[in-house]
Protein backbone atom coordinates (compact mmCIF):
# COMPACT_ATOMS: atom_id res chain seq x y z
CA UNK A 1 0.00 0.00 0.00
CA UNK A 2 1.23 3.65 -1.00
CA UNK A 3 1.27 6.59 1.55
CA UNK A 4 -1.33 7.96 -0.89
CA UNK A 5 -4.35 5.88 0.99
CA UNK A 6 -3.63 7.57 4.30
CA UNK A 7 -3.85 10.84 2.34
CA UNK A 8 -6.38 9.74 0.45
CA UNK A 9 -10.18 11.97 0.46
CA UNK A 10 -12.57 10.94 2.91
CA UNK A 11 -14.51 9.55 0.05
CA UNK A 12 -12.51 6.85 -0.14
CA UNK A 13 -12.08 6.09 3.51
CA UNK A 14 -15.16 5.58 3.50
CA UNK A 15 -14.97 2.99 0.74
CA UNK A 16 -11.96 1.30 2.66
CA UNK A 17 -14.18 1.16 5.51
CA UNK A 18 -16.28 -0.58 3.78
CA UNK A 19 -13.87 -3.17 2.29
CA UNK A 20 -12.53 -4.06 6.25
CA UNK A 21 -15.96 -4.48 7.36
CA UNK A 22 -16.38 -7.10 4.13
CA UNK A 23 -13.10 -8.86 5.27
CA UNK A 24 -14.10 -9.00 8.71
CA UNK A 25 -17.35 -10.43 8.14
CA UNK A 26 -15.99 -13.13 6.41
CA UNK A 27 -12.96 -13.82 9.12
CA UNK A 28 -16.11 -13.91 11.44
CA UNK A 29 -17.34 -16.33 9.53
Amino acid sequence: MTAATGTAAPARDESYADVVRRLASAQKK
